[in-house]
């Protein structure tokens, strides 16, 4: 007997080493990928560019994040003083000459810098803005950015290119137009802002570094954007829209983080031509899929790039940290938790992108349409990339290219009497003097096993979206702490259930067309997918979706080298009148007709030539039926060719006796499949890390787990042609795993030390009745409960809204009292202040000459040690203004158009006193039109035209127009830095279980209020 050695043989082991190492080389290369960021070089590298010292940037980080510093701290002035400093200290250290200017109201006062000065440094205490942050709020806010500037080498002497009008943001080509980097300096009121976003912060400081030493001076001007109060409604990126330098932008690039450490992601681009200057990064990472997310909402965080893009028409880049979630905006987003490789990913991408931009010709004002980016990362190392319109365009044409080349494919089989394919039974020609007199019946058998693909398609994707919505149900949120136990069990069901329903078909039912059969479901199945990603391409711009092209691509590909093998096969004619000779194509040898060569032959005794996957390891006997099969073909022409002539099957059943003719490229076929799995796997890598933790802010657990299984269908159907010869040991593994993480995934704790679930505080103290102090927590449905109970005293009081009913869609709030009143006047801690001493409100309704409308008011509202007070009203106000505020920006809604029910008001100053005129509707009116109202910088103009309203006062029929106003005043405190301000927030931290830790609520983590009626 001869042993099958030949590695190429459509056989068990060869099939199994394969299909197996390149799953797993793919898979623990992506992951490596991932989850290990690039060393950093050393300091003395020569590979850092001139001027960059990490270590100098890890000093910097560190000090950056000694405390907390939101915009509402005293720290944040601290770090606001502490950044200038270092800005002046690097432009001294370069021999930089500079100019420093405190405030700049119009842009003609650009004129008055120095021709010399190679760098301008705005500290902008001058700034405000008001806008409607989102419905039906709005936002008076004064800036503290940091605004450096610096000249390009060719730059007129006004430094900073064309100036472009707010009223037409994007009509102006800007010739010379400037390139924006931006960082915000604040932190939440929960956490130490180190890659949230004390990174970018770091990084804008080494750009700095990079671009004033000689000789590195940018070709077009460069503006680093050092912002402030991005963490409260993106309020500082709106605010520098109001400086001129804004005028002179034309590109940016936004760094961001959200999570602590690892890997600096693209998120989002305006557009594949702005994005491009990404590419050259020399460690590029990120995907389409996260812009998708952003755009449909699975993302609810924002960043600054919303404000440059969407308000100021900038074209632009969005990078940030994204992983991992459950440390954003906690004290985990620390320096412990990050490290100078994550810190060099950031700045390696910024130098290489900005030096991209500012070389890059002025970009104009408006994308072309379509021109959303379609990006992917190739193992952290290369970036492809095109954009939408072009996706779109490649993907039509493989919709019709490839029907019409596997038709004519089709055709031309059909044409040689080659097309086996769905063959059934055919009779000999009797008038043929080489054949029986009487017509015999030859079956074919070219349609065996046609649809046991497809229904193992079904069984398998089954299997995995039941899977999913059991996990839903039993215990939803897993993934947060264990995605890849998820991974692991849809995997294995899947495998599991394709294995065995196809190796009990090939066991039962043979069929050399087996492969071929999965090939044509594959690619029907990845056919109608792309005509899906088409529709969703075109009507929702979703660019994540290009993982449909290449897998429809690649089963294109694979399926049409199954029709090439074919040819090989002979012509039906002559098969029919071969098997004809031996009455059912069993052993006989009668001569060949001449247009072909013998297709039988005569067994010897023993024939041991050539053995087979399925050969009795002692042989055939010697009265053994001719039987032939696919399974040991070899490539190329001797090595393609396959010359068995035996092979048993234990169920007596056997393939097609044709099929020893066929060629066997399957290892091609398995490597046309490679690029589709390369990127599915790291789709779903990136997908789980973006979104899994996003369940803890109230996302819904079957929409990702539903993407999962999707993404695992992807990513293991090129596996269905090839799986009935994987060895049975392979999957019963996996079956072992599949048990095992079933158990654990739906038994298992979710939340760890390492995978914390975040609970959002705020406190709400009654300046006028200190007995209504109540916290308030809110997470996920049944833990928010437990970690409440943890802490002594609530549960007499605790009270707990229903699921979705909280301050956070999806979440659960939680209120209880408290004895613990804040001391948010620390200054006065050795002294009697009282709740009511916090904060001053006053209001009184304004009558204005020639009007009967008494539906306006002044509002004057300070707080003591705070500089962030906001206005809650019961009834929709029309108009306010707030004395002391700019020029309203026709970029900016100032009031949502259903009115507005709350005013935030933020200032740069502490102890503020805010004076607010307001109009508000009257709602007295059964059926009214909304009063319109215009306002001028200093005042409401309270000459306004009414509509006429059709409503009487009551008793005397006359016009009534009064309407009282009901609302609340409300001040904020966010510093927390010393344990003894918020004493609640302590008691919270030092009870609350080990697997949980807080993050704040809202802009204050300590809300002071009163009520107010306006008669």
């Amino acid at each position: 007997m001869a042993i099958n050695l030949n590695p190429f043989g459509f056989r068990k082991w060869p099939v199994t080493i394969v299909v197996s190492a390149i799953y797993i080389a793919i898979i623990t290369l992506g992951l490596y990928v991932h989850h290990i960021v690039p060393s950093a070089p050393k300091e003395s590298s020569s590979s850092l560019p001139d001027g960059v010292s990490l270590n100098q940037a890890w000093i910097d980080l560190q000090q950056l994040s000694r405390q907390h510093h939101p915009y509402n701290s005293h720290n944040n002035d601290e770090v606001r003083d502490w950044i200038l400093h270092r800005v002046n200290d690097t432009l001294r250290n370069n021999t930089v000459v500079s100019q420093q200017i405190a405030s700049l109201e119009s842009d003609s006062l650009f004129q008055n810098i120095g021709e010399d000065a190679k760098a301008i440094v705005f500290d902008d205490l001058s700034s405000n803005a008001t806008y409607s942050a989102t419905n039906p709020i709005s936002v008076y806010f004064e800036s503290t950015n940091i605004i450096v500037l610096l000249r390009g080498s060719g730059d007129s002497t006004t430094g900073a290119g064309r100036h472009r009008s707010h009223s037409h943001p994007k009509q102006d080509t800007r010739e010379q137009g400037c390139t924006l980097v931006n960082a915000h300096y604040d932190s939440v009121s929960t956490g130490f802002g180190v890659t949230d976003d004390g990174v970018g912060v770091v990084t804008l400081l080494q750009l700095l570094a990079h671009y004033t030493t000689p000789g590195n001076q940018p070709q077009r001007c460069l503006v680093l954007l050092f912002n402030n109060g991005e963490e409260d409604y993106l309020n500082g990126a709106r605010v520098f829209s109001q400086h001129p330098v804004s005028s002179r932008v034309s590109a940016f690039l936004n760094l961001e983080g959200a999570g602590a450490g690892g890997r600096a992601t693209m998120f989002r681009s305006t557009d594949a031509e702005v994005a491009k200057a990404y590419k050259s990064s020399p460690f590029p990472f990120g995907n389409a899929l996260s812009a998708d997310g952003f755009r449909q909402g699975l993302v609810r965080s924002q960043t600054d790039y919303v404000v440059f893009n969407k308000n100021l028409g900038f074209r632009g880049v969005d990078v940030a940290f994204m992983e991992p979630r459950s440390r954003y905006h906690t004290i985990s987003d620390s320096t412990r938790e990050t490290s100078i490789d994550s810190v060099w990913h950031m700045l390696s991408a910024a130098l290489a992108t900005t030096k991209a931009m500012i070389e890059h010709e002025p970009y104009g004002p408006e994308p072309t349409t379509g021109s959303e980016p379609v990006y992917f990362d190739l193992f952290g190392r290369a970036l492809g990339m095109l954009n939408l319109q072009m996706l779109f365009g490649i993907s039509i044409a493989v919709l019709v290219i490839g029907p019409a080349i596997l038709l004519l494919i089709g055709a031309l089989l059909a044409r040689q009497d080659k097309f086996y394919i769905l063959a059934g039974k055919s009779f000999s020609d009797p008038l043929d003097p080489h054949t029986p007199d009487e017509p015999v019946a030859i079956d074919i058998q070219g349609r065996r096993g046609i649809f046991r693909t497809l229904i193992t398609f079904i069984l398998s994707i089954a299997a995995v979206v039941g899977l999913a919505l059991l996990q839903s149900k039993v215990n939803p949120f897993i993934v947060y702490s264990s995605p890849y136990a998820i991974w692991s069990m849809i995997i294995s069901a899947f495998i599991v259930v394709s294995w065995f329903c196809l190796s009990a078909a090939d066991g039962t039912r043979p069929t050399a067309f087996q492969r071929l059969y999965a090939l044509f479901w594959l690619y029907g199945f990845s056919w109608l997918l792309l005509v899906f990603c088409v529709f969703v391409e075109a009507r929702f711009k979703i660019c994540g979706a290009y993982i449909s092209l290449f897998l429809n691509a690649a089963s294109f590909l694979a399926l049409t080298m199954s029709l090439l093998e074919l040819f090989n096969l002979p012509r039906k004619k002559d098969y029919i009148y071969s098997a004809s000779q031996t009455d059912s194509g069993i052993t006989s040898h009668t001569p060949n007709p001449p247009s072909s060569r013998p297709l039988s032959s005569h067994n010897p005794p023993h024939d041991d030539s050539e053995a087979t996957e399925s050969s009795p390891l002692l042989g055939h006997s010697a009265t053994a039926h001719l039987r032939l099969t696919s399974v040991s073909r070899t490539p190329f022409s001797r090595v393609f060719k396959s010359n068995d002539q035996s092979q048993e099957n234990h169920s007596g059943i056997d393939e097609q006796p044709w099929s020893r003719h066929l060629l066997s490229l399957w290892p091609l076929q398995v490597l046309a499949f490679a690029i589709p799995i390369i990127l599915t796997t790291q789709l779903g890598l990136f997908m789980t890390s973006a979104l899994s933790q996003t369940l803890g802010d109230g996302s819904s657990p079957l929409t990702l787990y539903l993407a999962i299984s999707i993404l695992c269908t992807l990513l293991l159907l090129p596996t269905t042609p090839f799986i009935h010869r994987i060895d049975g040991r392979v999957p019963f593994f996996l079956f072992l795993i599949l048990v095992g993480t079933l158990i654990y995934n739906l038994t298992a704790f979710i939340f760890s030390r390492e995978n914390r679930l975040k609970v959002y505080f705020q406190e709400r103290v009654s300046v006028d009745d200190p007995e209504t102090n109540v916290v308030a927590l809110t997470a996920l449905e049944g833990y928010v409960q437990q970690i409440a109970r943890s802490i002594p005293g609530a549960n007499t009081t605790l009270n707990c809204s229903f699921p979705g009913m909280g301050v956070i869609k999806g979440l659960t709030t939680c209120h209880y009292a408290t004895s613990l009143l804040p001391q948010p006047l620390p200054q006065y801690s050795n002294t009697s202040v009282v709740p009511s001493d916090w904060m001053k409100f006053t209001a009184h309704r304004l009558h204005p000459n020639n009007s009967d409308d008494d539906n306006t008011a002044t509002l004057r509202l300070s707080g003591r040690n705070t500089r962030a007070c906001k206005l809650h009203f019961d009834t929709p106000v029309t108009d306010f203004n707030v004395t002391g505020q700019s020029k309203q920006d026709s970029r900016f809604v100032k009031v949502p158009e259903d009115g507005l029910q709350e005013l935030r008001l933020w200032s740069r100053d502490w102890d503020r006193e805010w004076e607010v005129q307001i109009a508000w509707r009257d709602l007295s009116a059964s059926s009214s039109k909304s009063s319109t109202y215009t306002s001028s910088p200093d005042q409401l103009n309270l000459s306004t035209t009414l509509t006429t309203r059709n409503s009487t006062r009551k008793g005397n029929g006359t016009s009534d127009r009064k309407q009282s106003l009901k609302g609340q005043a409300i001040c904020l405190w966010s510093d927390a830095n010393d344990p003894a301000t918020i004493p609640a927030l302590e008691e919270l931290r030092h009870y609350m279980p080990i697997w949980s830790v807080v993050t704040k609520a809202g802009d204050g983590l300590v809300e002071g209020w009163r009520d107010f009626e306006i008669m």
